[in-house]
C-alpha cells in the first residue's frame, strides 16, 4: 500500500469521503479543523498506526483506538476521528429562546366573577382573558345530605371543570366546590352548572383566570378542612411562583377577612339563603385562613408557576452538518422578573450515534451552553 494513498471510508451509502494523509500533509479540517496540540495519524503499508510529533514515530495502538471507532452498517464500514484531526460525523442542532425571558409566577389576569344563584342548575356569560391559561371555578352552598355533589358539575363552554375538592362527606358544615379547566376558550364564554341536587343554601359562585400556569402538569397540591371554624393548614405546597387559590363557606355570618396570612382577597360575598363565600390568593401559599364565620369549611389548590414554552416541530438531523431547522427557535414572551431556573427537555430525540449529536442552546442575547456533547454510546 503506497503510504500517500487516500484511504475512504463509506457513510451511509453516501459520498462522505474523508481521508487519512501522509504524515507531511495536513488532513481536511472537518468539522473545526485538526488542532494543532494533537498527533498526525499517518497509515503504514502493514495498517499500524504510527504517531508522528516533534519529529519522532512511536507504534501507538491505543492512541489508534482512542482516535479511531469502527462501525459496521451493512457491508459498510464507517470509522470515526475523535479527538485528533479528523471529525466525520458531527451533526449540530442549535434551539435560540426569544426574546429573554424569566421565571414565570402564576398571575391573575382579568375579572373576578362573582354569581349567587339557588337553583340546581343555571349558566352565565363570563370573559375569558386572551391570556388565561386556567381557569378557577370555587362554589359555597349547603344541603343537609351527604355526597351529593355532582362529580364534574361545571362546564366552560361545553368543557368540563375538573374537580379538585368538594366537602359534601359532611352535612354538618357549610360545603363547598372547587375545580379548574386547563387552556379555556378565550373571549366571552358560557359557565355552566348543574350541582346534581337541589340545596337548602346558596349557592355562591366565583371564577377567577390564571395565567403563567404550567398547563402540562398544573396543580402542585390541594386540600380541605371541615372542622367547623379551623383554617386550611397542612396538605399544601408551594414553591415560589405558584399560587395557592381557595375559599371558605359560612352560615348565617360572612367571614370577616380572608387576608389573613398575606392573603389577598378575590371577593366575600353572599348571602345565597343564608350562605356566604370568602374567596383569596396568594402567591406561594401553603394553606388558607379567615377570621369568622358559622358551620364554615374550606378548600384550597395550589397551581404550578414556571410556565413551559416549546417549538414543536421537528428536527432533522442529517449525517453531518446542521440539523433542519437551524436554529430551532423557541418564542418565550416577556414577563416580569429574574431568572431563576432553566430547564430544557428534548422530546423523541432518537440518533443511531447519539454521541455523535452536538446540542447548543443560545438566549437573545447572546448567552450560551452546550447541552450535549460525546454524550451517549
Amino acid at each position: 500500500m503506497n503510504p500517500k494513498t487516500t484511504n475512504n471510508f463509506g457513510i451511509k451509502g453516501k459520498d462522505h469521503s474523508r481521508k487519512i494523509t501522509h504524515p507531511g500533509v495536513d488532513p481536511l479540517p472537518i468539522g473545526g479543523g485538526r488542532r494543532p496540540d494533537l498527533p498526525v495519524i499517518q497509515q503504514r503499508p502493514d495498517d499500524r498506526p504510527v504517531e508522528r510529533q516533534n519529529g519522532l514515530q512511536h507504534q501507538r495502538m491505543g492512541l489508534l483506538r482512542r482516535c479511531l471507532r469502527t462501525r459496521r452498517e451493512g457491508n459498510a464500514t464507517k470509522q470515526l476521528r475523535r479527538f485528533g484531526c479528523l471529525v466525520v460525523l458531527v451533526p449540530v442542532l442549535l434551539l435560540t429562546l426569544v426574546p429573554c425571558a424569566a421565571s414565570a409566577p402564576v398571575t391573575r389576569t382579568g375579572t373576578v366573577t362573582t354569581i349567587q344563584n339557588s337553583n340546581q342548575s343555571g349558566s352565565q356569560s363570563v370573559t375569558v382573558p386572551a391570556d388565561a391559561t386556567l381557569c378557577v371555578v370555587m362554589a359555597a352552598f349547603y344541603r343537609n345530605d351527604t355526597n351529593w355533589i355532582a362529580a364534574n358539575p361545571v362546564t366552560l363552554n361545553g368543557v368540563n371543570l375538573t374537580t379538585l375538592q368538594k366537602t359534601d362527606d359532611v352535612n354538618t358544615v357549610e360545603q363547598v366546590w372547587l375545580g379548574y379547566l386547563v387552556n379555556p376558550a378565550t373571549g366571552s364564554q358560557t359557565l355552566s352548572w348543574n350541582w346534581g341536587n337541589t340545596f337548602i343554601e346558596g349557592a355562591v359562585i366565583c371564577a377567577v383566570f390564571y395565567k403563567g400556569v404550567n398547563t402540562s402538569n398544573p396543580i402542585v397540591s390541594s386540600g380541605k378542612q371541615t372542622t367547623n371554624g379551623q383554617d386550611l393548614t397542612t396538605g399544601l405546597f408551594a414553591g415560589a411562583d405558584d399560587m395557592m387559590v381557595g375559599l371558605v363557606g359560612t352560615w348565617n355570618t360572612p367571614p370577616s377577612s380572608v387576608t389573613d396570612n398575606g392573603q389577598t382577597e378575590l371577593a366575600i360575598t353572599g348571602p345565597t339563603n343564608s350562605c356566604y363565600g370568602g374567596f383569596a390568593e396568594k402567591l406561594g401559599g401553603t394553606g388558607f385562613y379567615f377570621t369568622d364565620g358559622e358551620d364554615t369549611s374550606c378548600a384550597a389548590a395550589v397551581l404550578r408557576g414556571g410556565v413551559t414554552y416549546s417549538n414543536t416541530n421537528s428536527i432533522t438531523i442529517p449525517d453531518s452538518g446542521t440539523a433542519t431547522p437551524y436554529p430551532s427557535t423557541i418564542t418565550v414572551p416577556s414577563l416580569a422578573g429574574t431568572v431563576t431556573k432553566v430547564t430544557v427537555t428534548l422530546t423523541g430525540l432518537t440518533h443511531t450515534y447519539p454521541d455523535d449529536i452536538r446540542i447548543l442552546l443560545v438566549g437573545p442575547q447572546g448567552q450560551n451552553v452546550l447541552l450535549m456533547y460525546y454524550q451517549g454510546a
